[in-house]
């Protein structure tokens, strides 16, 4: 339309301009679109059409006196945008269009469209500008409708899909709880008859903690998949990883399913959380299986990818670089196209009533987005399925360490004093009596106030302060804050169950800062604690710190537990 409009101008820019000008200008004083005409040059407006009126609730001489009049009434909102977009204009330029709201003399509101024009002479000099401006209301107010169901579609979406999460969650947490209920009574029972020697009170002890890891697992899938765990990236290998977390994964799939590793042996490392990239393996290992009901072969392979080309690695949905590839492939049904495309959308699954969440490839996406990767899926019915993932590299190997899990090295212990301010009624006893059992001297408190009494009130070294995050009237922060003062020296180490956007509002997710996630375990937490004062303090002669289940962390230490090879989690 502007190429006709320009086209117009040129044959009837001149005054002899006959029937060709004269119909023209017909054509615009009939139209409902305005046309106003500005000679560049002397700044003047040398014509407006009747229209003008109708739309902007102005007279065409006041246009005619003042070329910007048309401004003075636009929406206080977009008047800074259509200002500045009108100084562009002012020597012509290249054609330009614009939308705004204009306040009309009686307070309606239109939504106006605007374009501009150049008209160049015959040098190919910008000499006038048309602009054309049209009463687009009716299709704003059609937009913004749309736009308000939308939102009303995607929030309809987020109640049903919550609906579905409950169901499912209540679903495993149920029997996890009955598991755990069952077995408690069941101890206490025999502990009381006296019919049950130790070992069958610790097998049921073992089941009750396999039970709470499970329910463990279940909140950390959820909360990856939210992306809203408290990811505790560092260099790591994936080769590392895969065979640290094989027995588990065979543990999960039956005879008839052979489970193939091909690791490169130069992988370039990685920086991740190990615990999510173990989150990773066992969702797409469950899939595999559940898609190979009569058997086949899942492979988990590693390698080095080099997307320097532009292309390549927009195929990948990744940036140019270097990247370690993760694969996991299967010889299952494969999926078709359907349903590719709601690969990783929350909650869909292919899979019958009550065995499967649709969580797996949801969860497996969140994770690898929040490591800064990219996650692509190759299947097609009754070929199987390849899953590839990609991590950006970096530019080291990273050094192979022993799974001091799995190694059983003995929780630590000392004598060291430490302040406990935990508001948790169950808690902060439990935690206590794991501190007083290795042997530390430990002060409790309720709140943060009473914590800062506590220490005001002994007289000897406190050595660490333990805290949670989230408290009333005073948060773990501010706690800190204030005993540190008091106390120069004093270690802290934050434990808290919230999620990571909660933790970050109180503080402590800076760097250098050590927190421990919710829910641990003895030995994580007097690993956590020995740690810390061994850092301060000296080494204690309470265990080999190597093979104690503590990891270095990009300056710090974290700690938080694994999969272990017994665990069940039943999500897709």
């Amino acid at each position: 339309m502007f190429e006709m409009i320009r086209d117009l101008l040129r044959r009837t820019r001149s005054a002899a301009s006959g029937a060709a000008g004269l119909n023209f200008r017909r054509l615009i004083e009939h139209s409902d679109q305005v046309f106003w005409l500005t000679d560049l040059r002397r700044a003047t407006v040398v014509y407006v059409s009747p229209s003008f009126e109708s739309l902007f609730g102005q007279s065409r001489e006041r246009l005619r006196a003042d070329p910007r009049a048309w401004t003075r009434d636009i929406h206080q909102d977009d008047r800074e945008m259509i200002e500045g977009g009108a100084a562009r204009f002012a020597d012509g330029g290249s054609p330009a269009e614009v939308e705004y709201r204009l306040i009309r003399p009686d307070g309606s509101i239109v939504w106006v469209r605007q374009r501009f024009i150049p008209i160049e002479d015959a040098r190919g000099r910008s000499v006038r500008r048309l602009a054309i401006a049209e009463d687009v209301t009716d299709r704003k107010r059609t937009e913004l409708r749309r736009v308000e169901l939308e939102e009303q579609l995607i929030q309809s979406e987020k109640v049903r899909a919550v609906g579905q999460l409950v169901g499912g969650v209540a679903h495993d947490f149920n029997n996890v709880l009955t598991t755990i209920l069952g077995h408690v009574d069941l101890a206490r029972v025999e502990a009381q008859t006296r019919v049950a020697d130790v070992d069958v009170l610790l097998a049921r002890l073992g089941e009750i903690r396999e039970s709470a890891e499970l329910a463990a697992d279940v909140v950390r899938q959820l909360l990856a998949f939210s992306r809203q765990q408290v990811a505790q990236p560092r260099p790591i290998s994936l080769n590392d990883v895969i065979r640290g977390s094989e027995r588990m994964l065979r543990r999960l799939i039956p005879e008839s399913v052979t489970l193939r590793i091909e690791a490169a042996p130069d992988l370039r490392g990685i920086r991740a959380d190990s615990g999510q990239i173990k989150q990773i393996l066992l969702n797409l290992v469950v899939n595999a299986r559940d898609a190979m009901p009569g058997g086949g072969t899942v492979t988990l392979a590693t390698r080095n990818v080099d997307l320097a080309d532009p292309s390549s690695a927009a195929r990948a949905g990744v940036s140019p670089g270097a990247y370690a590839l993760l694969e996991v492939r299967d010889t299952g049904s494969g999926m078709d196209e359907a349903t590719l495309r709601h690969a990783f959308e929350p909650f869909f699954t292919t899979k019958a009533m009550g065995l499967g969440t649709g969580l797996g490839l949801a969860t497996v996406h969140g994770i690898v987005k929040q490591s800064g990767g990219s996650v692509a899926i190759e299947s097609e019915s009754g070929t199987g399925t390849t899953i590839r993932i990609y991590f950006p590299a970096l530019d080291r190997v990273p050094e192979s360490r022993p799974d001091a899990a799995r190694l059983g090295a003995p929780a630590p212990g000392g004598t060291e004093t430490v302040l406990l301010c935990e508001d948790d009624l169950l808690v902060r006893p439990l935690v206590a009596r794991m501190l007083k059992n290795a042997g530390y001297r430990v002060l409790t408190a309720e709140n943060g106030a009473a914590a800062l009494d506590a220490a005001a009130r002994f007289e000897g070294l406190v050595h660490l302060l333990i805290t949670d995050v989230v408290m009333p009237d005073m948060d773990g922060k501010a706690l800190a804050d204030a005993l540190t003062s008091q106390r120069p020296g004093i270690e802290v180490l934050y434990v808290s169950g919230y999620t990571s956007d909660v933790i970050a509002h109180h503080g402590v997710m800076d760097e250098g800062v050590h927190l421990l996630e919710k829910p641990f375990t003895s030995a994580e937490l007097l690993c956590a604690v020995r740690r810390l004062l061994d850092r301060r303090y000296g080494a204690n002669t309470a265990g080999d710190p190597v093979l104690l289940p503590c990891v270095w962390r990009g300056g710090s230490w974290s700690h938080r537990r694994r999969h272990t090879a017994d665990d069940g989690v039943r999500f897709r």
